[in-house]
Protein backbone atom coordinates (compact mmCIF):
# COMPACT_ATOMS: atom_id res chain seq x y z
CA UNK A 1 0.00 0.00 0.00
CA UNK A 2 1.66 3.43 -1.40
CA UNK A 3 -0.01 5.85 0.84
CA UNK A 4 1.53 9.08 -1.24
CA UNK A 5 0.60 7.65 -4.32
CA UNK A 6 -3.11 6.62 -2.67
CA UNK A 7 -3.26 10.18 -1.43
CA UNK A 8 -2.17 11.61 -5.03
CA UNK A 9 -5.30 9.67 -6.53
CA UNK A 10 -7.98 10.47 -4.23
CA UNK A 11 -7.28 14.12 -4.62
CA UNK A 12 -7.39 14.04 -8.15
CA UNK A 13 -10.27 11.54 -8.58
CA UNK A 14 -12.52 12.71 -5.57
CA UNK A 15 -13.87 9.11 -5.41
CA UNK A 16 -16.85 8.52 -2.73
CA UNK A 17 -15.70 4.87 -1.63
CA UNK A 18 -12.39 3.02 -1.34
CA UNK A 19 -12.23 -1.05 -1.50
CA UNK A 20 -10.14 -2.21 0.50
CA UNK A 21 -9.50 -6.15 0.68
CA UNK A 22 -8.19 -7.61 3.98
CA UNK A 23 -6.61 -9.71 4.07
CA UNK A 24 -5.47 -9.41 0.65
CA UNK A 25 -6.39 -11.31 -2.35
CA UNK A 26 -4.40 -12.65 -4.51
CA UNK A 27 -1.19 -11.86 -2.02
CA UNK A 28 -2.52 -12.95 1.04
CA UNK A 29 -1.36 -9.61 2.86
CA UNK A 30 -3.09 -8.62 6.45
CA UNK A 31 -2.80 -4.56 7.03
CA UNK A 32 -1.47 -4.01 10.25
CA UNK A 33 -3.10 -0.92 13.16
CA UNK A 34 -0.38 1.22 11.66
CA UNK A 35 -1.40 0.90 8.05
CA UNK A 36 -5.04 0.76 8.58
CA UNK A 37 -4.91 4.12 10.83
CA UNK A 38 -3.03 5.77 8.03
CA UNK A 39 -5.32 4.52 5.39
CA UNK A 40 -8.39 5.83 7.33
CA UNK A 41 -7.05 9.27 8.38
CA UNK A 42 -6.19 9.71 5.12
CA UNK A 43 -9.74 8.42 3.72
CA UNK A 44 -11.07 10.94 6.15
CA UNK A 45 -9.42 13.59 5.17
CA UNK A 46 -10.76 13.63 1.51
CA UNK A 47 -14.83 12.73 2.77
CA UNK A 48 -14.11 9.07 1.59
CA UNK A 49 -16.23 5.91 3.27
CA UNK A 50 -14.13 2.55 3.48
CA UNK A 51 -15.82 -1.07 2.36
CA UNK A 52 -13.41 -3.08 4.27
CA UNK A 53 -13.80 -6.80 2.69
CA UNK A 54 -12.51 -8.99 5.30
CA UNK A 55 -14.13 -12.15 4.04
CA UNK A 56 -11.14 -14.10 4.02
CA UNK A 57 -10.32 -12.82 8.25
CA UNK A 58 -11.37 -16.54 9.93
CA UNK A 59 -8.40 -17.78 7.51
CA UNK A 60 -5.70 -16.38 8.90
CA UNK A 61 -1.87 -18.74 10.01
CA UNK A 62 -1.37 -19.73 13.49
CA UNK A 63 1.24 -17.29 14.09
CA UNK A 64 -0.45 -13.97 12.06
CA UNK A 65 -2.81 -11.38 13.49
CA UNK A 66 -5.59 -9.80 11.88
CA UNK A 67 -6.79 -6.00 12.18
CA UNK A 68 -9.92 -5.04 11.21
CA UNK A 69 -11.05 -1.50 10.58
CA UNK A 70 -13.39 -1.93 12.95
CA UNK A 71 -10.42 -2.99 15.57
CA UNK A 72 -9.19 0.63 15.64
CA UNK A 73 -11.75 2.24 17.56
CA UNK A 74 -15.30 4.37 17.08
CA UNK A 75 -13.42 7.16 16.20
CA UNK A 76 -13.00 5.70 12.51
CA UNK A 77 -16.82 4.01 12.58
CA UNK A 78 -18.77 6.79 10.95
CA UNK A 79 -17.39 6.15 7.26
CA UNK A 80 -16.16 2.28 7.73
CA UNK A 81 -17.93 -0.36 6.00
CA UNK A 82 -16.82 -4.09 7.23
CA UNK A 83 -18.11 -7.09 4.34
CA UNK A 84 -17.81 -10.43 5.88
CA UNK A 85 -19.24 -14.24 4.62
CA UNK A 86 -19.57 -17.53 5.87
CA UNK A 87 -18.73 -18.78 2.15
CA UNK A 88 -14.94 -18.96 2.45
CA UNK A 89 -14.62 -19.97 5.49
CA UNK A 90 -17.19 -23.14 5.65
CA UNK A 91 -17.49 -23.21 1.75
CA UNK A 92 -20.68 -21.77 1.65
CA UNK A 93 -20.19 -19.83 -1.90
CA UNK A 94 -23.00 -21.00 -3.68
CA UNK A 95 -25.49 -20.06 -1.11
CA UNK A 96 -24.87 -16.02 -1.70
CA UNK A 97 -25.41 -15.03 1.62
CA UNK A 98 -23.27 -11.89 3.54
CA UNK A 99 -22.62 -9.61 6.23
CA UNK A 100 -22.23 -6.32 6.62
CA UNK A 101 -21.42 -4.45 9.25
CA UNK A 102 -22.52 -0.55 9.80
CA UNK A 103 -21.81 1.37 12.71
CA UNK A 104 -23.36 4.24 11.61
CA UNK A 105 -26.83 4.76 11.89
CA UNK A 106 -27.40 7.09 9.17
CA UNK A 107 -24.86 5.00 6.48
CA UNK A 108 -26.26 1.65 7.63
CA UNK A 109 -30.60 2.66 7.12
CA UNK A 110 -29.40 4.45 3.54
CA UNK A 111 -27.18 1.01 2.27
CA UNK A 112 -30.05 -0.63 3.54
CA UNK A 113 -32.64 1.44 1.47
CA UNK A 114 -30.30 0.26 -1.20
CA UNK A 115 -30.39 -2.73 -1.03
CA UNK A 116 -34.01 -2.82 -0.69
CA UNK A 117 -34.10 -0.51 -4.19
CA UNK A 118 -31.93 -3.39 -5.70
CA UNK A 119 -34.50 -6.03 -4.46
CA UNK A 120 -31.10 -7.56 -2.97
CA UNK A 121 -32.63 -7.11 1.05
CA UNK A 122 -34.17 -11.08 0.99
CA UNK A 123 -32.39 -14.71 1.43
CA UNK A 124 -33.40 -17.58 1.44
CA UNK A 125 -34.07 -19.60 4.67
CA UNK A 126 -31.04 -22.47 3.58
CA UNK A 127 -28.79 -20.04 3.19
CA UNK A 128 -29.49 -18.16 6.62
CA UNK A 129 -29.75 -21.45 8.66
CA UNK A 130 -26.42 -22.90 6.81
CA UNK A 131 -24.72 -19.61 7.80
CA UNK A 132 -26.03 -19.10 11.52
CA UNK A 133 -25.00 -23.21 11.90
CA UNK A 134 -21.68 -22.93 10.32
CA UNK A 135 -20.82 -19.44 12.74
CA UNK A 136 -22.30 -21.18 16.24
CA UNK A 137 -20.60 -24.96 15.46
CA UNK A 138 -18.44 -24.67 13.19
CA UNK A 139 -15.29 -23.70 15.48
CA UNK A 140 -13.72 -27.24 15.75
CA UNK A 141 -14.00 -27.94 12.09
CA UNK A 142 -12.41 -24.31 11.53
CA UNK A 143 -9.38 -25.38 14.05
CA UNK A 144 -9.25 -28.52 12.81
CA UNK A 145 -9.03 -26.70 8.92
CA UNK A 146 -6.48 -24.00 10.41
CA UNK A 147 -4.38 -26.34 11.12
CA UNK A 148 -4.45 -28.61 7.98
CA UNK A 149 -4.03 -25.27 5.81
CA UNK A 150 -0.74 -24.11 7.76
CA UNK A 151 0.54 -27.65 6.96
CA UNK A 152 -0.36 -27.61 3.54
CA UNK A 153 1.15 -24.02 3.15
CA UNK A 154 4.33 -25.66 4.98
CA UNK A 155 4.39 -28.87 2.94
CA UNK A 156 3.59 -26.84 -0.68
CA UNK A 157 6.70 -23.91 0.12
CA UNK A 158 9.39 -26.62 0.78
CA UNK A 159 8.40 -28.92 -2.22
CA UNK A 160 8.18 -25.92 -4.66
CA UNK A 161 11.76 -24.73 -3.56
CA UNK A 162 12.90 -28.30 -3.90
CA UNK A 163 11.19 -29.01 -7.17
CA UNK A 164 11.15 -25.85 -8.67
CA UNK A 165 12.85 -23.37 -7.20
CA UNK A 166 12.74 -20.56 -9.84
CA UNK A 167 9.48 -20.20 -9.00
CA UNK A 168 9.47 -17.99 -5.82
CA UNK A 169 6.10 -18.03 -3.23
CA UNK A 170 5.45 -15.13 -1.45
CA UNK A 171 5.33 -14.85 2.29
CA UNK A 172 1.23 -14.59 3.57
CA UNK A 173 -0.46 -13.92 6.64
CA UNK A 174 -3.86 -15.38 5.71
CA UNK A 175 -5.94 -17.22 3.09
CA UNK A 176 -5.55 -20.44 1.52
CA UNK A 177 -4.20 -19.29 -1.49
CA UNK A 178 -0.49 -19.09 -2.84
CA UNK A 179 1.24 -16.19 -5.00
CA UNK A 180 4.04 -17.31 -7.23
CA UNK A 181 6.66 -15.41 -9.14
CA UNK A 182 6.94 -17.40 -12.26
CA UNK A 183 8.68 -14.02 -13.93
CA UNK A 184 11.87 -16.20 -14.00
CA UNK A 185 10.65 -18.17 -16.84
CA UNK A 186 10.63 -15.08 -18.91
CA UNK A 187 6.93 -16.23 -21.08
CA UNK A 188 4.46 -13.43 -21.70
CA UNK A 189 1.29 -14.20 -19.61
CA UNK A 190 -0.33 -15.75 -22.73
CA UNK A 191 2.75 -18.16 -22.86
CA UNK A 192 2.48 -18.63 -19.32
CA UNK A 193 -0.91 -19.61 -19.29
CA UNK A 194 0.19 -21.97 -22.52
CA UNK A 195 2.95 -23.74 -20.08
CA UNK A 196 0.98 -24.39 -17.17
CA UNK A 197 -1.99 -26.26 -18.80
CA UNK A 198 0.00 -27.72 -21.70
CA UNK A 199 3.03 -28.46 -19.70
CA UNK A 200 2.60 -28.34 -15.61
CA UNK A 201 -1.23 -29.54 -16.29
CA UNK A 202 -2.39 -27.00 -13.97
CA UNK A 203 -5.00 -24.15 -14.32
CA UNK A 204 -3.71 -21.70 -11.83
CA UNK A 205 -5.56 -18.11 -11.75
CA UNK A 206 -3.49 -15.79 -13.42
CA UNK A 207 -1.53 -13.23 -11.81
CA UNK A 208 -2.39 -10.68 -14.92
CA UNK A 209 -6.29 -11.05 -14.33
CA UNK A 210 -5.33 -9.08 -10.97
CA UNK A 211 -4.06 -5.89 -12.92
CA UNK A 212 -1.00 -4.93 -14.55
CA UNK A 213 1.26 -5.51 -11.56
CA UNK A 214 0.52 -9.31 -11.04
CA UNK A 215 1.75 -10.23 -14.51
CA UNK A 216 4.00 -13.01 -14.15
CA UNK A 217 2.48 -14.29 -11.62
CA UNK A 218 -0.08 -17.29 -10.39
CA UNK A 219 -2.78 -17.76 -7.90
CA UNK A 220 -2.96 -21.44 -6.62
CA UNK A 221 -5.71 -22.77 -3.86
CA UNK A 222 -3.85 -24.52 -1.06
CA UNK A 223 -7.14 -25.43 0.17
CA UNK A 224 -7.12 -29.09 -1.23
CA UNK A 225 -6.24 -32.55 -0.56
CA UNK A 226 -1.95 -32.72 -0.15
CA UNK A 227 -2.03 -34.83 -3.52
CA UNK A 228 -3.41 -32.14 -5.80
CA UNK A 229 -0.67 -30.26 -4.58
CA UNK A 230 1.65 -32.89 -5.28
CA UNK A 231 0.58 -32.84 -8.66
CA UNK A 232 1.22 -28.95 -8.99
CA UNK A 233 4.47 -29.38 -7.78
CA UNK A 234 5.68 -31.80 -9.93
CA UNK A 235 4.04 -30.23 -13.10
CA UNK A 236 5.95 -27.03 -12.51
CA UNK A 237 9.14 -28.99 -11.86
CA UNK A 238 8.27 -30.30 -15.41
CA UNK A 239 8.41 -26.48 -17.25
CA UNK A 240 12.25 -26.66 -16.54
CA UNK A 241 13.11 -29.70 -17.46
Amino acid sequence: MTLPQLAELLQREKPPLLVLCNPHNPTGRCWNQQELTQLLTLCQQHGVTVISDEIWADLILPEERFTSVLHLGPQWHDRVIVATSASKTFGLSSLRISNFLIPNTALREQFVERLNAHGLDVFNALAMTAATTAYQQGGPWLDALLAYLAENRRWFAQALEQAAPWCRMMSVQGTYLAWLDCRALGLDDEALQLAMRQQAKIAPSMGCGFGEQGQGFIRINLGCPRAYLEMAVAGLAKLTD
